[in-house]
Formats: structure tokens, sequence, C-alpha cells
């Protein structure tokens, strides 16, 4: 199941926000293990421009370690950990909604579940949260436990050998390959 949670800022964004937006979401990355995908927002190209963004909400029941071991996921497993990154995903939007003031719309799987105006998730996105929480016959406390059970999703790939390349006359220079999540 690859359902897309989508966000946009409904106002245009001036430039300060979107790059103070842009480092903190730079700082999760280093903070957060996201379930699926992370919370990732950009200025779109057109004028005026609006901070969109868009990540995977489930594993589909599974994933593959940089180990290349499978990890299964149940269906309610998946849904629980969803439900706590949309959750935070939420929150985030609604913290910079209240500090930025600027509002959000917000999409799974192409329908709009809701907005955020004034810092304040609209009621039908509090409804959708509350589904998928409901949906995964989880309780909430035992987020920290699966995040725990997976934990091996986040971990840094295997070192990898470094790459040596001709540079020029007879210089050498030796690259090391970052990580997928060093890139951003």
């Amino acid at each position: 199941m690859s359902v897309l949670l989508e966000y946009h800022s409904i106002q245009p964004v001036i430039s300060e926000a979107a790059i103070q937006i842009t480092n903190e979401q730079r700082q999760l990355l280093k903070e957060r293990c996201y379930w699926s995908e992370p919370l990732y927002v950009e200025l779109e190209q057109a004028a005026p421009a609006r901070l969109v963004g868009s990540n995977s909400l489930f594993n589909s029941g599974g994933y593959t370690t940089q180990t290349d071991e499978w990890m299964e996921v149940s269906q309610e497993e998946d849904y629980l950990m969803a439900w706590s990154d949309t959750n935070f995903i939420v929150n985030k939007l609604s913290a910079w909604s209240k500090e930025y003031g600027m509002d959000w719309s917000v999409y799974s799987a192409g329908d709009h579940i809701g907005d955020i105006v004034n810092g304040e998730p609209s009621k039908s996105l509090q409804e959708f949260l509350e589904g998928l929480l409901e949906v995964s016959t989880l309780n909430s406390d035992m987020v920290s436990e699966i995040d725990q059970k997976f934990k091996n999703r986040c971990e840094p790939p295997p070192p990898m050998n470094p790459i040596t390349n001709s540079m020029g006359t007879g210089t050498r220079k030796t690259i090391t390959q970052k990580p997928w999540w060093r890139f951003w």
C-alpha cells in the first residue's frame, strides 16, 4: 500500500520562512527516525511560491534493512506507525502555521482531508488521525515498543569502500559515498 500524505501552504511563502523551515526539516532528519518517509517540503517553482511536500505513510507489509534482511510488519503495526508519523507531521505543520502565519491544506491518497489554520488542525484532519489509530487496533502507547522492534530501519548502511577517481593530471582523490539521508 503506497499511500501518500501530501501538504501545501495555502498562502504564498516569504523566502525567510522557507529557509527556516528547510533548515528545521533537515535537523529533524537527524533527530527523528520516520516510519516510512520523512516530512519533506520544498518551495515550488511557480510564483507566487508555496511550500509543497509529501511522504509515504506505510511500509506495506515490511521493508528490507540496510543489510538486506526482510522485516515483516503487520498491518496493525503499519497503521499505528503511520498514525504516529502523520500525527507528528500535522503537529509540525501546525507549529509552522502558528510561527510563520501560514495555513496548510492536507491530502491523503489525493483526497482533501483537512486544513491547518492559525496553528489548529481542522476537525476533519483530527478525525482522519483518529481513524488511522482506530484502524490499527493498537494502543498509541505501543509506538515506542514498535519503534524499538523495527529500529534497524534507521540504521546507517554498512560502511562502503571508498571510491578512488582520477582527477585531471595524475591527481587522485578518494570519495566516500554519503548515505541517502545526508543528501538532503
